[in-house]
Order: C-alpha cells, then structure tokens, then sequence
C-alpha cells in the first residue's frame, strides 16, 4: 500500500497543507494510493506500507513516483495489524477498558443514557439566518412556492412524471428527498414550524425555522429544547480533525463540531417525564459529585492534551471512553470554568491589551473581516472604519472543530449572497449595532482563558486495579514504550 495523501474532503487547516497536492490534479479532492495485491496460493499474507509524505506538491509526488522505478526500490514499513485489525493509526490497548460516553448496542454499560444528533437543515440558504423574521418568511417563502406546484400538476398522478415535471429552479426551491418523497405522493405543507435560537457554528448564533419536514434531519430536541440543560456536543466518527467538543444550551447544528454527537444533561423519559441523562452506574462511581460536576468532569477530560494525544487514534473511530481517574475533583474545577466561559461567552469582557483603532464616528457594520496579508494574524481589519490590533499568538491556539475559535467570527459574520437570490446579514441579527464587534473582543478573550485553563489541567492519574497510573510521570521515567518498528508504520499519523 502507497499512500499519496491529497485528502481535501476530511482535512483542513494544517491537516490539509500536509496532505500535499492531489496526483490527478486540483479536480480530485479523494486521497489516492496505489494498492498491490500478490496472490501466490500460499498461507503467508503480510502487509507493507508507505507513506510519500507531508507538504508536498502533485509535481514532486508524480516525481518520487518516477524516481522509484519499481516496488523493489521502495522502503516499505511491514504492518502489525493490532487486535482491533487497524493497520496504521493504531490504539491504545487499556483504551478498551475504559467506560463508554455511550454504546448503543449496550446502553446499560454507557455514560449517557441517549445521544441526540445536531439538526441537518438541508437548505440553510431559505432556513437559517442572521435575521429572526427572515428566516421565517424565507421559509414560507419556499412552502408557498412548493404547494403552487403541487396545485399546478395537481392532475399529474404518475410519481415519476410529478417529479420530472417539478420546478427545480433552486431560486424557486430547494429540493431534498425528504420533499421529493412528499411531493410524489401529493402532500402539502404546512406553515407549523417555529423559529428558534440556533448554534450554527462554534459561537455563532443564527435563527432556524425548526419543523419535521423543512428540515431534512430535524433532530429529536422537540420538546425539550428549553429545559435540555447544557448539551455536550463533540464530533462524530471519521474526523481527521483533532477531536473537540463544545458545551451549548442553544439547540445545535449537526456541523457544529464535524458530523457532531450531541449529549444533553437531561432527556424525557415516558413514565418519568424529565430526567437525567447521565446513568446511575456512572453517578455511584463519583457520589461525591452533582449532576453538572460530572458534566465538567467530561468536558475538563476531554480538554486535556495529554487526553487528546494519547488518545488520537480512538477518538478518531468512536464515542471516546472514560476513564477513572485519581485526581478527578481537579479536572472538575477546570471543567467548571470552561463550561462558564463557552456558555457564557457572550458576556466575556474584551481582552484587556488590545488595541482598537477606530476613525471618527465609525460604523459598526460588518461586510467582510480580514486580516491585512496572509499570516498577520495579530490584527484584524473589522470595517473600513474599525481595525483591531496586538492579538495574542496564544489567542489562535484554542481551535474547535479545526479552526481557531476567533477564524470562525471571521469567516461565518459576513454578509452572504447566495446563488438562490437570497441574502443573509449578521447585521441582522442584534438590534445592538457593536454586537459583532463586542463579540469578537469577548472570543479573543475567551480563547486567551482557554488556553490557559486546558495548559493548567493536571496530568492523568488513571485508577487501575485499585492503583493510579501517571502517565506523564511514566513518559518523565522514560519507561519503556511501544517502538515504531514493533506497529509497523513511522509517520505522524
């Protein structure tokens, strides 16, 4: 197996800068190899690997390529499949043993007793908006237009031809198979969703016209949506991204965190109405801790560097597992306050050493932020009128979902026009006309603090058979490890 690397779908960032170039071209956006399978009848089946390399362009790929002629000149890394037969990127083995955040197929063994995905939208150009009243007449915009032409091929009965004959103009309306399905088989819509507050981003709110059939996933937050308390939403399975997780009591989008899984503190049961989500295997495992304590529990653990690296290559491939640790009323405290500040962030006051130069009675409007050129990220240039200097490197470091907190107010508060007519202004969206501007110095502070409280978490102190495991004092000992050789693959990944 070659690796040539050039994913562009699942990496961004400098995930995707050492991916390199794609050898078919900027056209393909799949990473390639190049698979060789020997077949010679015998019992002997051995796996070799190599990878070309970080940062390189398609030109010195295509050239390596040349250059080694043939599979002979290639030095091959032989892989050792581990138990849970991966090949590369291989996992922690005392991983396995620890508890759950949630298995479907054995719910009696998990954290949480029920996981709830984000909302899919499906057409966020008609549904979501900066602006409350324009995401609901958008909205019943597209259902006017969608029951005109069901009166329009009223007669037409053959599902197929009332599909081919459709309006699918998107400037008209945006189709999905949730409609098509509707619309084959002559069901009308109904003006009944409501609009609600809505995470479309990390710490970027919009408003979402919420019903079952507009929304292509609608997610199962109905209902509960006002007294779901906090919501511990992280990314899904698949991500190359390094795993992350956000703390929310606004309803979230599924893209939130990439393909996220939302865990809200409370859920409705039938006999019981409100309940915790949290099991009661787990609560009796840390009885000394409240409802919300065990929350910053998680959410402290699952900040943790040390967490994070050790555990890269199972976060990547499922729900994370939990395990006990020593010094947990530690990483509680530290929970606690990230919570407050990615909860509260709103009311963060502005990182005191920055500079904000302003012209004379300046507009807040915001069009486009910039920074001045690529890479001077200390400043950023609000408005024509507004430009913020003396940021902090440190401020870029708290990255969720791939991107640093303060990169998505950049990219998400923008005026957007979109190929459908449509419009979407942030401006919109606060009667207070220094909202964005006050929001971006509140998240510049909020990523300071970050930074700060995750460098503060302590070391794992993992309980095991009854004896505390300190891995950071393991790795100081420089006791043994497992050697590149002994997995079969030496790269970063």
């Amino acid at each position: 197996m070659f690796n040539l690397r050039g994913d562009a779908k699942r990496t961004s960032g400098e995930l995707r800068r050492k991916e390199g170039g794609n050898v078919f071209g900027e056209g393909s956006r799949t990473p390639v190899s190049i698979t060789i399978l020997v077949k010679d009848n015998s019992e002997k089946h051995e796996i070799y690997y190599h990878d070309i390399g970080d940062y390189l362009t398609r030109e010195m790929k295509l050239k390596i390529i040349e250059d080694f002629n043939s599979i002979e000149t290639i030095p091959w890394n032989k892989v050792h499949p581990d138990l849970n037969n991966d090949w590369i990127n291989q996992r922690d083995e005392s991983y396995s043993s620890f508890k759950p955040l949630y298995d479907e197929n054995d719910l009696n063994s998990s954290i949480f007793k029920k996981q709830i995905t984000g909302v899919y939208p499906g057409r966020d150009n008609w549904i979501v908006c900066f602006n409350k009243e324009k995401a609901q007449e958008n909205a019943e915009k597209l259902i006017d237009n969608y029951n005109s032409e069901m009166e329009r091929l009223k007669e037409v009965n053959d599902r197929k031809e009332r599909l081919a004959e459709r309006n699918t103009n998107e400037k008209f309306i945006k189709w999905s198979a949730k409609l098509n399905d509707k619309f084959s088989k002559k069901q009308p819509l109904e003006k009944s969703g409501k609009v609600v507050p809505y995470l479309h981003r990390p710490f970027v709110r919009k408003w979402l016209y919420w019903d079952d059939v507009m929304n292509e996933r609608a997610s199962s937050y109905r209902g509960i949506e006002n007294i779901m308390g906090k919501v511990l939403y992280m990314q899904g399975a698949g991500s190359k991204k390094v795993f992350s997780t956000l703390f929310t009591k606004t309803l979230p989008s599924l893209q939130l965190i990439h393909n996220g899984k939302g865990f809200p503190q409370y859920i409705e049961e039938d006999s019981f109405g409100l309940v915790s989500n949290i099991s009661d295997s787990f609560v009796k495992k840390y009885d000394d801790l409240q409802n919300d304590e065990i929350l910053y529990l998680l959410y402290g653990l699952m900040h943790s560097k040390e967490y994070l690296e050790k555990y890269a290559n199972d976060l990547q491939k499922d729900y994370p597992k939990i395990p006990r640790l020593k010094n947990y009323h530690d990483f509680v405290e530290v929970g606690r306050k990230l919570a407050d500040l990615h909860l509260n962030y709103e009311d963060v006051p502005p990182y005191s050493e920055l500079k904000i130069v302003m012209n004379d009675n300046p507009s807040y409007r915001v069009n486009k932020m910039k920074h001045p050129k690529k890479g001077k990220l200390d400043t950023i240039i609000f408005n024509s009128d507004i430009m913020i200097t003396d940021i902090p490197e440190q401020a870029y470091e708290y990255v969720v979902n791939g991107k640093a907190a303060i990169q998505w107010l950049i990219e998400e508060y923008k005026v957007s026009k979109y190929s459908n007519g449509l419009t979407d202004d942030p401006n919109d969206f606060s009667d207070d006309p220094k909202y964005i501007l006050n929001l971006l110095l509140s998240i510049i502070n909020v990523s300071m603090q970050t930074v700060d409280l995750v460098n503060s978490l302590p070391p794992l102190e993992i309980v095991n058979d009854s004896k505390s495991v300190n891995y950071q004092a393991m790795i100081e000992d420089d006791l043994p490890t497992v050697s590149e050789n002994s997995i079969g693959y030496d790269g970063e990944d």
